[in-house]
């Protein structure tokens, strides 16, 4: 596909799940599996931000992600998937589509995949990948997708009551399975650190559903009495399974589907836009694993892999975006502008604040350095240490 813009930016970098492991993408999760922020350091800097409207007056439809090249991908408003090469710090337009949804990068190559909506429903959905390999195919479902996620073969979103398996070399669709209750589109599929690269996916009703990657045969379905989900289940490298309700409720199941007893409810009923948890944003300690979740109170907790509250803080102001997380570390973005701050908080308290322009999805880069990028394209890159 022919570059159809470049213009010159400075550097700004997003990591994404993309180790040397095969360890997927978790199709537009911004949720922190990245280690190599230093977790000792007692301070950090903005080292750099760009100004408001890089790209015109088009905002940013969704938070970026990263490639294997190391380019971060940015889907705007208008349609455009823009890629920047973090080295000659230039933009390459790689194409441009109706109605972006969403935006991921898979690990096989820079080819970022997206959900597309037209103007009416049905065959009107389609996924669509830019770049290295170029195809579309329709969704065929009457309602919004997913993001889309990627095990490195295949490409899966889920619509309605079914999860698509796409290959991911020509588009072809692969396999639907319909797992019998309303998946929303805000929550996505998620990939298993298994060998086979299972897929998880938590419905509106309360199950949690874990599926055959090939055959798309449903391995266990556990239906949880209450719960309501409405976001990405979120998956630790021990295999962890954390998926939050609706309600403000924090789930954990292990790999073979079986719920802890030990369930954190937030209890406040104060949303933060049309949640009342922001997270879970998960990290390996040791062996175990930790997921953060920030409430509409505004106060931050760390929930053990078997459901037990770690420790708890008082944020000085309500959370104004999703959470990464590195250790035993969350970073969090609270405030309004103008005085909205990054905060790196740990057990004994807030171990940095810095000052940002605007509210902010943050991604942690694998050379140590956190990014973000708000609505109105302010891109910023914080040194810690």
């Amino acid at each position: 596909m022919p570059n159809l813009l470049k213009v010159a930016l400075p550097v700004f970098l997003l990591a994404g799940c993309a180790p040397s492991s095969p360890w997927p993408n978790q199709g537009g999760d911004m949720q922190g599996r990245w280690e190599g922020i230093s977790q000792t350091s007692s301070t950090a800097a903005l080292v750099w931000s760009s100004p408001a409207n890089q790209f015109g007056t088009n905002r940013v439809n969704s938070c970026p992600t990263i490639d294997r090249a190391n380019q971060m991908v940015v889907p705007l408003a208008d349609g455009r998937i823009v890629s920047i090469n973090p080295t000659n710090h230039m933009a390459t337009a790689l194409g441009s589509v109706t109605d972006v949804v969403h935006a991921a990068v898979d690990v096989l190559d820079d080819s970022p995949i997206v959900t597309v909506s037209g103007t009416s429903g049905g065959a009107s959905f389609k996924l669509v990948s830019m770049g290295v390999t170029a195809w579309s195919s329709p969704i065929g479902a009457l309602a919004l997708p997913s993001a889309p996620v990627s095990n490195g073969d295949r490409v899966f979103v889920s619509a309605e009551k079914s999860v698509f398996a796409f290959d991911r070399k020509t588009g072809a669709l692969i396999k639907q399975t319909n797992v019998g209750d309303d998946l929303v589109n805000t929550a996505g599929p998620a990939i298993t650190p298994e060998a086979d690269l299972n897929v998880v996916v938590a419905t509106l009703n309360g199950h949690v559903i874990k599926l055959d990657p090939i055959g798309g045969v449903i391995k266990w379905d556990r239906p949880i009495a209450g719960a309501q989900f409405n976001n990405n289940v979120s998956i630790a490298l021990n295999g962890t399974i954390f998926v939050r309700s609706f309600d403000g409720r924090l789930f954990v199941l292990d790999s073979s589907g079986n719920v802890s007893p030990n369930v954190f409810d937030s209890g406040t009923a104060n949303r933060i836009g049309t949640s009342r948890l922001f997270g879970p944003a998960v990290a390996t300690l040791g062996a175990s694993a930790v997921a953060y979740v920030a409430d509409g109170n505004g106060k931050l907790t760390a929930v053990s892999d078997n459901g037990t509250v770690l420790w708890q803080y008082g944020l000085p102001d309500i959370p104004r975006n999703d959470i990464i997380a590195a250790g035993d570390t969350a970073y969090v973005v609270v405030g309004a502008a103008p005085n909205t701050k990054v905060l790196a908080v740990n057990q004994s308290g807030i171990r940095w604040s810095v000052n940002v322009p605007n509210q902010t999805c943050l991604a942690a880069g694998r050379d140590g350095l956190i990014y973000g990028v708000s609505g109105d394209t302010v891109l910023l890159t914080i040194k810690v240490g």
